[in-house]
C-alpha cells in the first residue's frame, strides 16, 4: 500500500506557506470578479484543465 502524499504541516510552517504564496503569486482571493484573476500567473506557466484530464 503507498503512503499518503499528504502530510499535516505544523501551524507554524503552514504560515510560511501561505505567507510565500500570497507573496509569490500576489494572491488575493476575492468572490468580486472586479478584482480577479486572484493570482498573478508567471509568465511560463502551465494548467491542468480538469474535464480533460
Amino acid at each position: 500500500m503507498k503512503e499518503s502524499p499528504l502530510v499535516e504541516l505544523l501551524e507554524t510552517e503552514y504560515g510560511r506557506v501561505w505567507d510565500r504564496f500570497y507573496d509569490e503569486f500576489k494572491f488575493q482571493p476575492s468572490t468580486s470578479p472586479f478584482k480577479w484573476p486572484a493570482i498573478k500567473e508567471p509568465v511560463a506557466s502551465d494548467y491542468l484543465e480538469p474535464s480533460r484530464a
